[in-house]
């Protein structure tokens, strides 16, 4: 196994492989794009309807009614978890592999294989968001205590304005600590992750290179973070907004392509892959 790791080369190398597989980054996107279309064109179609919009502007007279559009929208959340969870488990199975094997080689050899290891990532998945929160909230806390985030009263105040500036000023400190916890959390269980998806325990659960690859990780997520903040600070709302969710897909793919990069490092018969 590598004593050094090529954080440089692995960031470069993961945010440049989507683009060198046009065909695949489509389709990835539409099947993603689908699967969040399905339960909000279903919330849209079931809960918006000229009945309710006229019964929410007097919800007190019409209490079935409220009640009918929170069932729908309980119902489209309901099924956007069903549909957009196992989907985001699979495209980052498919870009783990994409990475390790190349795109020849990133499918499974069976469906059965592709179902297991979708279906168990997703619960690893939902660990590690729900570890995430928990870190982040007991973070917030401290900063809150010590004086280096604003206060609840504070933030609600810049909200009340509307100034998208004054609000990216006062959350930039708090968002870039928040991605340095998030990329070591998830960096702890990255390597089970990437068993899960390549079907291989050659990389190893201990891994040497954790806080090499949560650098991996924070590099890329920069990559939303700035543009998104300087559009924050320029007052654009929508822009910010844009960046954020188009560019955060993208980097999604990225980062499970540098799982199955490190991977390549890390197994013997794969040591050098940047000569």
């Amino acid at each position: 196994m590598a004593n050094s790791f090529p954080t440089l080369n692995v960031f470069k190398a993961s945010l440049a492989a989507p683009l060198s597989s046009p065909f695949s980054l489509i389709k990835s996107v539409l099947i993603l794009a689908i699967a969040i279309a399905i339960p909000v064109f279903y919330g849209v179609s079931k809960g918006i309807t000229p009945e309710i919009l006229q019964a929410m502007a007097d919800p007190t007279n019409n209490q079935e009614i409220v009640q009918q559009y929170a069932a729908y929208v309980g119902l489209a959340y309901i099924l956007g978890l069903v549909l957009v969870g196992p989907v985001l488990a699979y495209l980052f199975n498919f870009w783990v592999r994409f990475g390790a094997y190349g795109a020849d080689r990133a499918g499974y050899e069976s469906v059965g294989a592709m179902i297991s290891a979708t279906l168990v990532n997703m619960l690893k998945f939902i660990f590690i968001i729900l570890l995430l929160g928990i870190a982040v909230i007991v973070a917030l806390f401290v900063m809150n205590l010590s004086g280096l985030a604003p206060s609840f009263d504070e933030l609600a105040q810049i909200a009340a304005t509307n100034d998208i500036a004054a609000q990216t000023r006062a959350t930039l400190l708090t968002s870039v600590v928040y991605l340095i916890i998030i990329c070591i959390i998830y960096s702890l269980f990255s390597a089970n992750l990437t068993q899960t998806a390549l079907k291989s325990d050659k990389e190893g659960m201990e891994h040497p290179h954790t806080i090499d690859f949560a650098i991996v990780l924070f590099l890329l997520y920069a990559v939303v973070l700035i543009p998104s903040t300087i559009a924050g600070l320029l007052g654009s709302f929508w822009g910010s907004a844009i960046i954020n969710y188009v560019m955060s897909v993208y980097i999604g793919f990225s980062v499970a392509v540098a799982h199955g990069i490190r991977y390549r490092i890390c197994v013997p018969e794969e040591e050098e892959i940047f000569e």
